[in-house]
């Protein structure tokens, strides 16, 4: 299966160092196998896109 999270942050691990207590789902880490929904969130946060990571076998 193939995921995206969307972020302008470049990253080489999952971590939940960074992430927030207060989401819909609680802390983790949200990923969705929609490449465009992630683009969304990111830029709702952080601004436009300009690249996308892979980060398979990072799990």
């Amino acid at each position: 299966m193939k995921v995206f999270h969307g972020t302008n942050a470049d990253f080489d691990r999952v971590s939940l160092d960074f992430a927030k207590d207060r989401r819909d789902f609680g802390r983790g880490f949200y990923t969705t196998t929609i490449r465009e929904q992630a683009a969304d969130w990111a830029e709702s946060i952080c601004g436009p896109m300009t690249k996308y990571q892979s980060i398979a076998g990072r799990l």
